[in-house]
């Protein structure tokens, strides 16, 4: 996985729900790029997207898809010993 999205998803992981701009700036880069990696998690289903708990609020949270992560590390080991 690149190091990016998974700098992304560790942040997810221990910070919760974040917005892009709260997990830009809890990791050092813009919002746009950011932007571009979670579309690449939400489409394979490692981050999920929701939108905040007020009526009023238009931010998009993201948080870490815990389960479809661990399927996907799984999948990396059995990949891994096959070719032992």
């Amino acid at each position: 996985m690149n190091r990016t999205r998974s700098r992304l998803l560790h942040f997810l992981s221990k910070s919760g729900p974040s917005s892009s701009t709260q997990i830009a700036t809890g990791i050092g880069l813009s919002p746009s790029t950011v932007r571009k990696h979670l579309s690449v998690l939400v489409l394979g289903g490692c981050v999920e997207v929701s939108r905040g708990e007020h009526a009023r609020s238009t931010a998009a949270l993201y948080s870490a898809n815990a389960g479809r992560i661990q399927e996907r590390i799984e999948a990396a080991q059995h990949f891994t010993r096959m070719d032992e």
